[in-house]
Formats: C-alpha cells, sequence, structure tokens
C-alpha cells in the first residue's frame, strides 16, 4: 500500500517544478494500448503493482475524491462525490516525461488541456457522476498530481490509488516507476 511504502512510491512535487508550459487541448480519443516501452520495458522500471487496476467502488455517486489507476491502455483519473449538487474538482499532472494521448470523459462545463507535453491541468464540474481523463507517458521516472476540490487541497484520504484505493502519504503525490 501507498502509505506503508512510504518514499518509494510517494513524493513530494518540488524535483518537478519549473516545466514551462505552453497550452494545447486535449485529444478526445480512446486511448490506445500502451505501447511496450511504456507497459513494461522502462530503463526506469515498471509502474507500482499498487496502481495497477480500478477501484471497484469507483461508481457514479462514490465517496468524494480522486481515483487514479494504471491499466493497459495507460493512466486513468476520474473524480465523482455522492449527491447530485455542483462539486469542481482542478488539478494538474506533471511529469518530466513526455504525456501524451490525452483523452476525456467529460461534460460541457469541464476541460482538460495540456500544456506542452510535460502538464494536463483538467477542471470537472461535477454533479456525481464520473469525470475523467486518460493519458499515456513516455518511459520516464513518474509524474506528479495535485488536486482541489471546491477550492481547498484533496487529501490523502480523498484519493484512491489502483484497484485497493490506496492513500498517498500527501497531497500533492508523485508515483514513480519501481525497478
Amino acid at each position: 500500500m501507498f502509505r506503508k511504502l512510504a518514499t518509494a512510491t510517494v513524493l513530494a512535487t518540488t524535483a518537478l517544478a519549473g516545466l514551462a508550459p505552453a497550452i494545447a487541448h486535449a485529444n478526445t480519443a480512446n486511448p490506445a494500448p500502451e505501447p511496450a516501452s511504456e507497459a513494461g520495458g522502462c530503463r526506469f522500471g515498471h509502474w507500482p503493482a499498487e496502481a495497477q487496476g480500478r477501484d471497484p467502488v469507483l461508481q457514479p455517486g462514490a465517496a468524494a475524491g480522486v481515483y487514479l489507476w494504471h491499466a493497459e491502455n495507460g493512466w486513468h483519473l476520474f473524480v465523482t462525490h455522492p449527491g447530485h449538487d455542483k462539486v469542481e474538482f482542478k488539478g494538474s499532472i506533471v511529469s518530466r516525461s513526455r504525456i501524451h494521448d490525452t483523452a476525456r470523459d467529460t461534460e460541457r462545463n469541464d476541460s482538460v488541456v495540456r500544456k506542452g507535453s510535460h502538464r494536463v491541468s483538467f477542471r470537472f464540474e461535477n454533479y456525481g457522476y464520473l469525470d475523467g481523463v486518460h493519458f499515456r507517458m513516455t518511459c520516464g521516472r513518474g509524474f506528479s498530481v495535485n488536486a482541489t476540490i471546491d477550492g481547498r487541497r484533496v487529501t490523502p484520504d480523498m484519493v484512491y490509488i489502483g484497484k485497493d484505493g490506496d492513500h498517498p502519504l500527501q497531497v500533492p503525490f508523485t508515483i514513480n516507476r519501481q525497478r
């Protein structure tokens, strides 16, 4: 689990600061299967086992939070909350590696914006359903995630990683490849 792995899996995002953004809009096509070089043949290792698979509790109206997982076709970050009131989720995914094949599952007032090839920002007006972004990455050490809910930073217990819904130690957090 992420809380037990401490800094081996989850690190602060300060090492990723200083990436220069340039705005580009998200591609809305469905993500293709992840290339072999990203799936397991990366010189930096493989994605952590704890991040694999979608948490089965992720359904419309599940606990308020950010759900993140890796699958054969790349990474997926989704949000939801109980009830049908408007809740605004904002955040970013940042990496020194290239982020590509960005796709989204959103409604009309939501946005997913790729800024250069190293940052994806999202803003979801969520009404208790599922809003999310799919993305893939070139071989690299990892990526960081930061998010807010109604203007307040999400707490670690509001972040669910992988099929077991593990929580990071802090937000923002980083997912690193394992050797």
